[in-house]
């Protein structure tokens, strides 16, 4: 069984981090993108996570629920579901990286 913690929408879509309660760790719903994952990775300052895509596409996730923000600081990679109409179209691992400020990168 898995607890969804965040599912807030922002911008263009709905996303979900889902805890596996055995474990403690987190994966990322997301709704499909149309573009080719390219080192996929999450950057994240504490408080607020970006899901980079590729070179010119990323996702801001503010407003995280402090048990996702636990679950972020611990793992080293997060397992991300692409999924259109309740299916799943492309899975991938995006590697975690804390950095001091995210800002930098949302501009």
């Amino acid at each position: 069984m898995e607890q969804q913690f965040s599912n807030r929408a922002r911008g263009k879509g709905n996303y979900a981090f889902m805890q596996n309660p055995d474990n403690g760790e987190i994966k990322l719903l997301i709704e499909v993108r149309d573009t080719e994952i390219d080192n996929p990775r999450i950057y994240f300052d504490g408080e607020t996570a970006v899901l980079v895509l590729d070179y010119v596409r990323s996702l801001i996730f503010k407003d995280l629920d402090q048990e996702t923000k636990d679950a972020l600081k611990k793992q080293e990679q997060v397992p991300v579901v692409e999924t259109f109409d309740g299916e799943t179209v492309k899975e991938y691992v995006a590697e975690v990286i804390i950095i001091d400020d995210v800002n930098f990168l949302i501009g």
